[in-house]
């Protein structure tokens, strides 16, 4: 078969695999869905309401939930918190490597492809890679529970909210203090880590 033949099949493929599955396998979460990932990760890296963790340092954010680690913590309980967000933010990367490591065609770079096709490819890869994971019984959240249709509301003084230092100072304050109060020794004992992420996924 010719590399533009096999290419095309690899795009109709996809292109399949998006349409009959994406619905139910790359959706928006629902309410229980964000509450079952919430429950997971306070479950393994105990910061209770985290959906999931990026490294932030370098980015200047505008809403204070995103909590930025310490830049230079001195306070040990600050350096505790690093650390345990540190560990949250290495499975994010996780994830991404095991997608790599599952998938062969994201491991290199993609040339052949305009940014339409790739977006279909790496879309093809994350489904297909939710169905494994569900057929194994390894979902989060395995069920669909839909959330209860309701109007939109726009409230001015949520965003004003989400942009005030203050709350992110105190935010970042209380996640802190949560987290100095916690036995944590897996943070001192290689013999304590959890589990790895890539074991999970």
């Amino acid at each position: 078969m010719a590399d533009r033949t096999s290419r095309e099949c690899l795009i109709n493929f996809c292109d399949a695999v998006i349409n009959i599955y994406g619905r139910e396998f790359l959706r928006r979460p629902t309410s229980h869905d964000i509450a079952m990932i919430q429950q997971a990760h306070e479950a393994r890296h105990h910061l209770p309401g985290m959906l999931g963790s990026l490294d932030c340092t370098h980015v200047e954010w505008r809403w204070s939930t995103f909590v930025k680690a310490y830049l230079h913590p001195v306070d040990p309980k600050e350096k505790k918190f690093k650390r345990v967000q540190k560990a949250a933010t290495k499975d994010i990367e996780s994830v991404f490597g095991v997608l790599k490591g599952k998938w062969k065609i994201l491991e290199g770079p993609i040339r052949f492809y305009d940014l339409d096709k790739i977006g279909k490819v790496v879309e093809a890869c994350c489904i297909l890679h939710n169905m494994i994971i569900k057929d194994d019984g390894r979902a989060i959240s395995p069920v669909h529970i839909m959330d209860q249709p309701t109007p939109i509301v726009y409230d001015p003084s949520v965003l004003l909210e989400l942009h005030d230092e203050n709350v992110y100072h105190r935010l970042r304050y209380d996640l802190t203090e949560h987290v100095s109060g916690l036995d944590l020794a897996y943070l001192d004992n290689p013999a304590f880590q959890p589990t790895p992420i890539e074991s999970l996924i």
